[in-house]
């Protein structure tokens, strides 16, 4: 398991405890959070902080969350971004 949430109510917690984002822990970020965000007026913050390095399929899997959290009418955050990481959004502008 790469991921643990905690629930306060319609607020949600995603720790990712794993160094790297790609294809097979990102598919199971998905899957976990993807039916959470599938709820009206939920709000999910996904924590990045040991996050070190994220590939494509990883970043795919966050832009599929924001996605669904358009389309259902609830909230996605995205925090603790390190610096590197960070980068790599800045320059997709995301």
């Amino acid at each position: 398991m790469i991921l643990n949430i905690n629930q306060k109510g319609e607020k949600y917690l995603a720790n990712v405890v794993c160094n790297r984002l790609t294809l097979a822990s990102s598919e199971e970020l998905k899957e976990q959070v993807k039916p959470i965000l599938s709820t009206p007026g939920v709000e999910v913050t996904v924590d990045l902080s040991g996050v070190k390095f994220i590939d494509s399929s990883g970043v795919g899997s966050l832009i599929a969350l924001a996605k669904q959290a358009k389309i259902s009418g609830s909230t996605l955050n995205i925090t603790n971004l390190e610096d590197g990481v960070k980068e790599l959004f800045t320059l997709l502008r995301l």
